[in-house]
């Protein structure tokens, strides 16, 4: 799959990727080698913020794991709650920034 989202950058114009891990490495890092020859655009930056998730996501999880043993489960699943409780009270204006055209 990771081969693939190097190779399949656009459908039809859209721009695609086949899995969302590697997905976003590959849009991240098309974007920072087009920046680096010249092209100014920032929007692969965006791509930083699900593999900086990610990243804290694996290293806060050894932590909780390594500290809590299972009640790190427990951590993990009251914080998604939390999140999940957050997003509704996200203003529509903003949710509707995000949604296709």
């Amino acid at each position: 799959m990771g081969m693939l989202n190097a190779v399949v950058e656009q459908v039809n114009g859209l721009p695609i990727g086949l899995t969302y891990v590697t997905g976003a490495l590959s849009r991240f890092g098309r974007g920072l080698g087009r920046w680096l020859l010249g092209e100014r655009r920032h929007g692969w930056r965006v791509q930083l913020v699900p593999w900086s998730g990610m990243l804290l996501g694996a290293a806060l999880g050894a932590w909780l794991q390594q500290r809590l043993g299972l009640q790190a489960l427990a951590a993990s699943c009251a914080l998604a709650c939390v999140l999940a409780l957050v997003t509704l009270f996200i203003p529509r204006a903003w949710q509707l920034g995000y949604m296709p055209r």
